[in-house]
């Protein structure tokens, strides 16, 4: 659940080192970021996700930065807000999100998601499944139903049954008021090839969830 939302632009001159003798000229809108960052985090997100636009339709996390070498100062950017990093691949838009971040001083967990303007929406909900930790359907696949949506336990309440994104575990997201919560998991053999399908195949008036991996075709029975 989206619980708040900064928007703000990233010039490489909103951090000071690149500015130069410049900086106090942009203050105003270093300002004007923080105050919005500050908003943003005074509603206590699980998780901050950075969305910013970039080559490739990817998602980011801790141990990844950005560098601003380019920019003529060597100043590293890591996203977790950490001295030790694995690589400077982050493109601007999300590299001055970390950094305005740090900034703010937020030690949570955070992601970072690029986009190229050009994203399909197949791309965009490819990232989107990334980010929250669950996938639908294989990445650059049109087979959009390896998801499910069904009473599996009888309680009158319908599971959300999603991958993980290993594609190797199966979850069972249940709604409990505003939010979804895990309910159970099961771990298959190998990745999941097949479309999920609920069935009551033993006839006992519970569905049952079938699924095939790349090893074994499954057949979950479900007990009152």
């Amino acid at each position: 659940m989206l619980a708040a939302a900064a928007f703000c632009p990233h010039p490489p001159l909103i951090v000071p080192e690149v500015a130069a003798g410049a900086a106090a000229e942009l203050d105003g809108l270093r300002a004007a970021c923080d105050l919005a960052v500050a908003r943003m985090l005074a509603a206590r997100p699980v998780l901050v996700v950075v969305v910013g636009a970039g080559p490739v339709a990817a998602r980011w996390t801790a141990g990844a930065a950005g560098t601003l070498a380019g920019y003529g100062v060597d100043v590293t950017v890591p996203l977790d807000g950490q001295a030790g990093h694995g690589g400077t691949g982050l493109p601007l838009s999300v590299t001055v999100g970390a950094w305005l971040l740090a900034r703010a001083g937020w030690a949570g967990e955070r992601v970072a998601v690029t986009v190229p303007a050009a994203a399909s929406d197949s791309e965009l909900s490819d990232v989107a499944a990334q980010v929250v930790g669950f996938a639908s359907h294989a990445a650059g696949s049109r087979n959009e139903d390896q998801a499910l949506i069904a009473d599996l336990d009888g309680n009158g309440r319908p599971e959300v049954i999603v991958p993980r994104q290993s594609r190797e575990t199966l979850v069972a997201l249940e709604l409990d008021g505003s939010r979804f919560v895990e309910r159970w998991s099961i771990n298959l053999r190998a990745a999941i090839e097949s479309n999920l399908l609920a069935a009551d195949v033993d006839g006992d008036g519970l569905l049952d969830l079938v699924v095939a991996d790349g090893r074994a075709l499954y057949v979950f029975f479900s007990v009152r």
